[in-house]
């Protein structure tokens, strides 16, 4: 099955909310410019101590299938311990919570910069907060995503969030212009092979000519419709072991039954057994009302390296994010 693209669109590094660490982070833009709309997705990789970083296998295999379907995917390394990232993963959790919130806030400034700004009726954005193992655990502690955004609200200039806004919009002004160009280039395929009248060039591909809004202060109000992904998720006792603070936010998990979410795992995970993640994934499924899906694939332990369970999750992902 197809993997990600050798290189990203973008490599970058944004500074933490929580402390000014630099974040590696990396954006992978769909190719296919034709089915470019506002969706993107982030995705947070497993335990730094244990290898985890965002060029997890498991990780590349869920990015693809979102990039195929016209998502925007950011990536990054939680900054303490992940890759070539200085420090060690903290005990709890709380600064790679923050550094989630870092990379989430730049996502959606990012996919709201390069949107048009002249459609009346442009569609709410579309955010998927996703993660694998140790990710899904922060991704399930995660604050409502219009808290997200306010803490980039009436930011300080030279602040992290502040610079995070301002790495939005330059890599926005970037995208656009490559936009532009492709827009362009349609616009002069379209007119050499079908006769037009100076009427029909007055509009062609021009109304959908994207600019970017730059402004150093967030929108708060952007329009968001938000939906979680958790690939292998951690329940007690392991999470305790590996971020026990985390347990004291446990009410905010209750955004996984207010949100579409999905949660897909291993009938063999070794860390969390599937024992126990059926019934509290049939309790949020209920709680939910229906928003919240899980499935567990019975081959699959919790690195997904068994026969066929590989293909079993990407095309359990690919079914629920074509829903979306």
């Amino acid at each position: 099955m197809k993997g990600l693209p050798d290189s990203p669109a973008y490599s970058f590094a944004l500074p933490s909310l929580h402390d000014d660490t630099a974040l590696d982070c990396r954006v992978y833009l769909p190719s296919d410019l034709s089915r470019w709309h506002a969706k993107a997705a982030v995705l947070a990789h497993p335990y730094a101590p244990l290898g985890g970083s965002y060029d997890d296998p498991v990780l590349d295999g869920v990015a693809s299938e979102l990039l195929a379907g016209g998502w925007s995917v950011g990536m990054f390394n939680f900054s303490r311990g992940a890759g070539g990232s200085a420090g060690h993963t903290s005990w709890t959790g709380r600064p790679e919570l923050s550094d989630y919130i870092t990379v989430a806030g730049f996502m959606a400034h990012f996919m709201n910069e390069v949107q048009p700004k002249d459609d009346d009726e442009s569609e709410a954005m579309k955010l998927l907060l996703g993660g694998y193992s140790y990710g899904s655990l922060i991704v399930a502690r995660l604050p409502s995503t219009q808290d997200i955004l306010s803490r980039f609200a009436d930011s300080e200039d030279g602040s992290p969030a502040a610079r995070v806004l301002l790495r939005a919009q330059s890599l926005a002004a970037q995208t656009v212009a490559e936009l532009q160009d492709w827009q362009e280039a349609q616009r002069q395929l379209h007119d050499n092979a079908t006769p037009t009248t100076q009427d029909d060039k007055k509009g062609g591909t021009h109304a959908h000519t994207r600019s970017p809004n730059p402004s150093k202060e967030s929108d708060v109000h952007l329009q968001v419709q938000t939906s979680y992904l958790l690939v292998s998720p951690l329940l007690l006792p392991t999470s305790l072991f590996i971020a026990p603070a985390l347990l004291r936010l446990r009410a905010a998990e209750s955004e996984l039954t207010k949100r579409r979410t999905l949660a897909v795992f291993g009938g063999h995970d070794l860390f969390t057994s599937g024992k126990r993640l059926r019934p509290w994934a049939m309790k949020l499924a209920e709680e939910s009302g229906g928003r919240f899906q899980w499935e567990e694939v019975e081959v699959a332990g919790h690195f997904w390296h068994e026969k066929g369970a590989m293909r079993a999750l990407r095309e359990r992902v690919r079914r629920w994010v074509d829903g979306l």
